[in-house]
């Protein structure tokens, strides 16, 4: 019994040792959101005077990759213009910037108010998508040969269109859903205790450490497998 519980504490110390070291990896900055200490930068949310605009547009920096590191709804679909454009709360929006292709706030703590921001990310197409913290992002009508998607945290991408050669990384107890992504490869690796969906074609490369679940929509005549802790996948094929 003694030598169970070990096995336990230590899957569990392994997981959380490699979400806290994905997130200082991804730069602890963009945890600010969070307001968690030692990832948050810059000073304490404050109201700015005279901000009162309900939408707002910012430039896009020219990233290659596009996140939200705020608690807010993106929605991406090709050739939706070539800004940032952002609804909401006029004080969060005030204090919105974007940084190396990341949204997020330039202060932190203000977590419940940013809950109410919609942002429509631009239309260029991006190698990479990244949410972190507790936000959420829909990527629609995709249509690019390959694609890297990059979950941390809490939050949740749903996704459809077609990626030929898709890669998911997950940190945490996100949820990424590419079920309704058509594409001939998808290589998944899984950190803590999240969930993802996925229909590839023709390979299927997953990789599990902790307790996370993938569900397998598709029947890929490659299929190659790594399980490290109680995680599972579930198979459900084509139409499941």
């Amino acid at each position: 019994m003694v030598s169970k519980f070990t096995v336990i504490a230590v899957i569990g110390l392994t997981v959380s040792a490699v979400c806290m070291g994905a997130a200082a990896a991804i730069g602890g900055r963009e945890f600010g959101g969070l307001d968690i200490p030692f990832f948050g930068g810059g000073p304490r949310c404050e109201a700015i005077p005279g901000a009162t605009a309900t939408s707002r547009d910012l430039d896009w920096d020219g990233s290659s990759q596009a996140g939200i590191a705020i608690h807010a709804i993106a929605n991406y679909t090709p050739g939706s213009g070539d800004k940032v454009h952002a609804t909401g709360d006029p004080a969060i929006l005030a204090h919105l910037r974007v940084s190396n292709g990341v949204i997020k706030l330039d202060c932190r703590g203000w977590r419940e108010r940013d809950a109410d921001v919609t942002i429509t990310l631009p239309g260029r197409t991006f190698e990479k998508f990244i949410l972190t913290g507790t936000g959420s992002m829909n990527l629609n009508q995709l249509n690019q040969p390959s694609l890297d998607a990059h979950i941390a945290g809490t939050g949740s991408i749903t996704a459809n269109g077609k990626v030929d050669d898709l890669n998911i990384r997950m940190e945490g107890v996100g949820h990424g859903d590419f079920a309704k992504v058509t594409g001939r490869r998808v290589e998944a690796k899984l950190y803590g205790v999240g969930k993802a969906d996925i229909a590839p074609t023709d390979e299927a490369e997953i990789d599990i450490y902790g307790p996370s679940e993938v569900t397998l929509h598709s029947n890929p005549p490659h299929l190659d497998t790594s399980i490290n802790g109680p995680g599972r996948i579930h198979k459900v094929g084509a139409g499941g």
